[in-house]
């Protein structure tokens, strides 16, 4: 993978992150991941540290299985996995194009 295709896909992040349909969900997200309402945040300090503790550790729990299971496809089942991407894409691809046809009809 070349730098600029790197550099592109994390700018795309970064403002996919801020866009319209994503920034005004991040609140109430943290809030669910913390259990602590918003009201509560806004008042004390201490509750900010334990959100963003949370947050934190949710990303670097998701981020380790993510990666193992990256490192564990890409290294020790490369041979029989790549039979299995190939089938894998294409169901989710149909799953995906069910998804929509579903949201176009009862959305």
């Amino acid at each position: 993978m070349s730098d600029l295709s790197v550099s592109i896909s994390f700018i795309a992040g970064i403002l996919s992150f801020f866009s319209p349909c994503v920034l005004p969900l991040i609140p109430g997200y943290l809030s669910y991941l913390s259990g602590i309402s918003i009201e509560e945040i806004k008042k004390q300090t201490k509750t900010r540290l334990k959100v963003f503790l949370n947050a934190a550790f949710f990303v670097l729990g998701f981020s380790l299985i993510f990666a193992a299971f990256g490192i564990a496809l890409n290294s020790v089942l490369s041979d029989v996995a790549y039979d299995v991407k190939i089938w894998a894409g294409r169901i989710g691809g149909i799953v995906i194009i069910a998804f929509r046809l579903y949201t176009f009809t009862f959305g």
